[in-house]
């Protein structure tokens, strides 16, 4: 499948080609003896250099490898005004390839039990938002979605209409202007509306989504493959569950957010009811190790899956009985919708890269945004 929207991806023998390194097993034993500082892999992920995908979870620190990492570059982002570093960043709407394996997912240590128990998945390759939706983007499509059944889950659509939704909760309300920025994430939306925009997208690139979607809600057969355990659907979708945690992880694991060093200075959070999102490019906030703006604070991510309180004791029950479970999507049914990650007016107890929450899929709070993502 060819992703026309840009793609950053990882391959090991480019980026040995790129380093140009006289003896490549020498880079590999020094990866996997120490790695590199989380914070230079994000930087050579903004600059577009390849990263060895399996490399990625070592990636630590050496004063021999920060040398190597140094010579790459004419100048760093810490060099950069806020408006020279945005220029070096990747277009809004690019993806990243997250690489498929097998990952550990949970926090035996987590403060709600939610979090339990650690259990290991195995998904696919796929692609995920750099940065969440923004409002310039939602505008591109709200027009036409907010009109044409074509795009809606029968659910949605009959709320659209029944509650008289036109346009994201904030983009008619003087008050909360601030949240309306073309660059700062969309929120004000339901999950109902955000798969609308992404089946909008997704038909922006030739992908018709009629064939799954029903008069009762969406014919799950014909976007997931349940027997094989793998996404049927090539358009864009919500990144389940396991994949948000995944990314959000940039790589990492053992650790309580994103980043070795903690979240201080590197997460939008604790703002209270005063506060506002910052823009998803924003240069104050580092990128994540594999290239995630904002990949917790600023707004909690919509998940594809129903939440379930009880759903990772569920998966780590299944591990042991059969066989590690493959791109789970989540219960069969719940209330709620899962989100993760976060936002700008949580605490920093939210933002743990384990942590769980949930919302009503019609909710339309400040704090509530999305990315897209695609099977690979």
């Amino acid at each position: 499948m060819r992703i026309k929207q840009k793609l950053i991806s990882f391959d090991a023998r480019e980026a040995l080609a790129e380093i140009k390194i006289p003896e490549p097993r020498e880079l590999l034993a020094l990866f996997e003896k120490d790695g590199m500082n989380t914070n230079i892999a994000a930087e050579l992920r903004i600059y577009g250099l390849p990263i060895a995908k399996v490399l990625i979870p070592r990636l630590f620190e050496r004063g021999k490898l920060q040398g190597i990492i140094s010579s790459l570059f004419r100048r760093s982002l810490a060099g950069l005004t806020p408006d020279e570093a945005k220029r070096v960043m990747p277009e809004i709407g690019s993806m990243v390839e997250i690489p498929g394996g097998r990952y550990t997912l949970g926090d035996n240590d987590g403060e709600y039990d939610d979090e339990k128990p650690e259990h290991t998945v195995i998904v696919d390759p796929y692609a995920i938002d750099i940065f969440t939706v923004t409002n310039g983007q939602f505008r591109e499509g709200a027009a036409d979605l907010y009109r044409f059944r074509e795009f809606w889950a029968a659910q949605g659509w009959q709320l659209k209409e029944a509650k008289g939704w036109s346009q994201p909760r904030f983009w008619g309300d003087k008050k909360n202007k601030k949240f309306n920025g073309d660059s700062q994430p969309v929120v004000g939306v339901s999950w109902y509306e955000a798969f609308a925009y992404l089946i909008w997208r997704s038909k922006q690139e030739g992908i018709d989504s009629q064939g799954f979607l029903t008069d009762k809600f969406f014919d799950l057969d014909k976007i997931y493959d349940k027997a094989n355990s793998r996404w049927i659907w090539e358009g864009y979708r919500f990144p389940t569950e396991a994949e948000i945690e995944i990314a959000i992880r940039g790589g990492l694991e053992g650790e309580k957010y994103p980043w070795t060093e903690g979240l201080e200075g590197k997460a939008h959070y604790g703002q209270g009811k005063n506060g506002v999102t910052v823009e998803v490019n924003d240069p104050n906030f580092p990128a994540n190790g594999y290239g995630l703006r904002h990949s917790v604070g600023n707004v909690w991510t919509w998940g594809f899956d129903w939440f379930g309180s009880e759903y990772y004791q569920q998966l780590q029950l299944a591990e042991q009985k059969t066989e590690t479970i493959k791109n789970p999507i989540g219960p069969d049914t719940d209330n709620n919708r899962v989100v993760r990650g976060g936002s700008w007016d949580y605490t920093a107890g939210y933002l743990c890269v384990a942590g769980r929450y949930d919302f009503d899929p019609d909710g339309h709070g400040s704090n509530l945004g999305f990315r897209g993502a695609r099977s690979l």
